[in-house]
């Protein structure tokens, strides 16, 4: 099972990179080349199955991308 390290607010950040660097979620890229990120909700609560729309989902920010800031 897959755990997610939060903040004490609950929130949590996960960094996309070829090396983890000092991120407690992380997921490789290494050769990855193009790629695309999706989300899944499992068992979703009443809220969300009745209007996805209506819950806050993550957003995404890159902060450098091939040693090139945005």
């Amino acid at each position: 099972m897959t755990r997610v390290a939060r903040a004490a607010d609950g929130r949590w950040t996960a960094r996309i990179a070829a090396r983890r660097g000092d991120a407690p979620n992380w997921i490789s890229s290494r050769n990855a080349g193009a790629f695309s990120l999706s989300i899944r909700l499992y068992n979703p609560d009443d809220r969300a199955r009745a209007d996805a729309g209506s819950i806050p989902f993550p957003s995404i920010r890159t902060v450098e991308c091939g040693g090139k800031r945005p």
